[in-house]
């Protein structure tokens, strides 16, 4: 079986950012009028991704550690990671409280935009990578609504907590598992979380939408 397309389309390009921990993701014009970002001078390489949005507007979830950061652009240049506003900090006393990263776009439910991030922090005096989540509003990305008092992941079996990083799970993808990943999901739809384990092995983990956010939130 083959595939055939009709009009040649890019599908992948190279971004330079240094920061290894970035998501993207489209917001609607109003969502970023208060956000808009003055990029740096002499930057001008610049990088366009999925030609079909080139008319929206792109939300970067990245890195600058301990923190992460956002920003708001029509194309993604190639420009400093110190670029943006924070969007969520490690939490001093909490399971993330040495810092935090994006992991995997976010998902749209019925409540918000759905991240799922990584935390790092102590268990037992040892360094440990755990998940959680963070939930956003649709009108304004940035405003975080809700963010995970507990781990929702965190390693517990052998091939978790043994290996070249021990006490490591890390998102890599998170998608729906009945439905398309652009559909808006509700309490009780599925995703699977794809993750890496001690960073030697790819492991898969299910919940539902309900089981990640608060009842008191699914109003």
């Amino acid at each position: 079986m083959s595939f055939e397309s009709t009009t040649p389309v890019r599908a992948w390009v190279s971004i330079v950012l240094n920061d290894k921990d970035a998501v993207l993701f489209p917001v609607e014009e109003h969502q970023v009028r208060q956000h808009q970002i003055s990029y740096p001078k002499g930057r001008n390489k610049f990088v366009t991704l999925f030609p079909e949005l080139l008319e929206g507007k792109f939300a970067l979830i990245h890195r600058i550690p301990p923190d992460m950061q956002i920003l708001y652009t029509e194309e993604l240049r190639n420009i400093s990671p110190t670029v943006g506003k924070t969007f969520f900090m490690s939490r001093p006393g909490m399971w993330d409280g040495e810092k935090v990263g994006a992991g995997a776009p976010p998902l749209r439910t019925k409540y918000g935009w759905m991240y799922i991030y990584y935390g790092v922090g102590k268990r037992n005096d040892k360094k440990v990578y755990r998940l959680g989540v963070i939930l956003t509003s649709f009108d304004d990305p940035a405003k975080i609504l809700y963010a995970s008092h507990i781990p929702v992941l965190e390693p517990e079996e052998d091939y978790e907590v043994n290996g070249w990083s021990p006490n490591v799970v890390f998102t890599c993808g998170v998608v729906p598992k009945d439905k398309d990943s652009n559909e808006t999901l509700d309490e009780n739809d599925e995703i699977m979380v794809y993750y890496g384990a001690a960073d030697e092995v790819i492991g898969v983990a299910e919940a539902k939408i309900g089981e990640l956010i608060p009842k008191e939130l699914r109003k």
